[in-house]
């Protein structure tokens, strides 16, 4: 059996997902343009495989550009209503005394999202986009990465060795 991976080469693109409600675990990185002109919050939203659910594992990103009426946050309408969807959490608060703080309270954590299809006219593609302001809590909790099985017979493999500790190299 061969394997071609041509249509992969060089991607660093995740499929197109089916437009709906998708359980996702969010990451949040602050990051600059290219020029380094300014800077943004980039959302990742990772589709989770922790869920019954397509596109397990698929990302879908989001932007969260700087506020131009209070230029040490990012969009706040957006992050607030991000914010808004973890009221259930034990340590749910809404003041932050900077970016950084809020940034690391909503890293990591579970919310459904509405994901749209639609064609980008300037990269000649459909593409996905996360609909404005359609965070809800999610209905599966907090994210538990799966545990990859390892197989039973692994142990058997292993050979057993009777050292003297004066053998040991500490």
């Amino acid at each position: 059996m061969s394997l071609d991976l041509e249509q992969y080469a060089g991607s660093s693109e995740f499929p197109v997902v089916d437009a709906g409600d998708y359980e996702v675990v969010l990451k949040v990185e602050r990051k600059l343009t290219k020029d380094n002109s300014k800077e943004f919050a980039n959302l990742d939203f990772m589709i989770r495989d922790d869920v019954d659910q397509k596109f397990q594992g698929s990302h879908v990103f989001d932007k969260a550009w700087k506020d131009t009426t209070n230029p040490q946050w990012f969009d706040l309408k957006k992050l607030g209503s991000i914010l808004v969807t973890q009221k259930g959490r034990e340590d749910y608060k809404t003041s932050f005394e900077e970016v950084d703080e809020f940034i690391q309270y909503i890293n990591g954590i579970s919310l459904i999202v509405t994901v749209e299809k639609k064609y980008d006219d300037y990269a000649q593609k459909e593409v996905n986009s996360i609909k404005y302001l359609s965070y809800k809590p999610s209905k599966a909790g907090p994210y538990v990465k799966p545990v990859k099985d390892t197989p039973k017979d692994e142990s058997k493999n292993l050979e057993q060795l009777d050292l003297p500790d004066s053998a040991l190299p500490f």
